[in-house]
C-alpha cells in the first residue's frame, strides 16, 4: 500500500493501524472515522460491553477504554511534537493501563461519553495546529514519529479494534 499517510514518519508497528485508514485530508479522515466509530460503539448494548470471548481477553468495555487511554497518549504526543518537545517521547504498557482501568466497574454509557469527549478534544487539538506544527517530529521509544502519522494512527487504532470486535466479539 503506497499512500501518503504511510510515508509519514512512524514506528513500523503503526502500519497495522494506518492500513485501516482512508487516505485524504487528515482532519476530514479523522472526523469521518470518528463518527463511524462512534456509531459502531454506540450500537453495542451494556450487556454486550461486558463480553470477553475467552478467559484472559479484554471485555468490550476494556477495549473501548483502552482506545480512550491510547487516544489520550496520542493526543499528548501530538501536543508535545507540535510544541517542539526536545525530549524523546515515552512508550506505555497498554496491558498495565487496561489492568488498572477498572473499566468493568463503569457503565457503557459513561465510557461512551468519555470516548466522545476525548475524540472531540483531540479533533480540536488537531484542528488548531498551524502548518508549522503539523511538521512536528521527534523520536518515540527510539523510533521516529510525526504529528501527521499520529493523527492518522488515532483513527486507524480505533478501526483496528472495531475489526477485532466484529470478528471475535460480535460474530452473531
Amino acid at each position: 500500500m503506497d499512500i501518503a499517510i504511510l510515508k509519514a514518519k512512524h514506528p513500523t508497528y503503526y502500519k497495522t493501524y494506518l492500513a485501516n485508514v482512508n487516505d485524504g485530508p487528515v482532519l476530514e479522515v479523522f472526523e469521518k472515522h470518528w463518527q463511524e466509530s462512534f456509531a459502531f460503539w454506540s450500537a453495542i448494548t451494556e450487556g454486550q460491553s461486558c463480553f470477553s470471548y475467552a478467559a484472559g481477553k479484554w471485555t468490550i468495555k476494556q477495549i473501548l477504554l483502552h482506545i480512550i487511554d491510547t487516544d489520550r497518549v496520542f493526543g499528548y504526543r501530538v501536543f508535545a511534537l507540535a510544541r517542539s518537545e526536545k525530549q524523546e517521547l515515552l512508550s506505555f504498557d497498554q496491558d498495565e493501563y487496561v489492568d488498572h482501568s477498572e473499566a468493568d466497574n463503569r457503565t457503557w454509557k459513561e465510557i461512551l461519553a468519555e470516548y466522545e469527549a476525548v475524540k472531540s478534544a483531540n479533533y480540536l487539538l488537531l484542528k488548531g495546529l498551524s502548518e508549522k506544527q503539523w511538521q512536528g517530529e521527534n523520536n518515540m521509544a527510539g523510533q521516529p514519529i510525526s504529528v501527521l502519522a499520529l493523527a492518522y494512527v488515532m483513527s486507524g487504532h480505533d478501526l483496528h479494534h472495531i475489526a477485532i470486535c466484529k470478528e471475535r466479539y460480535l460474530k452473531d
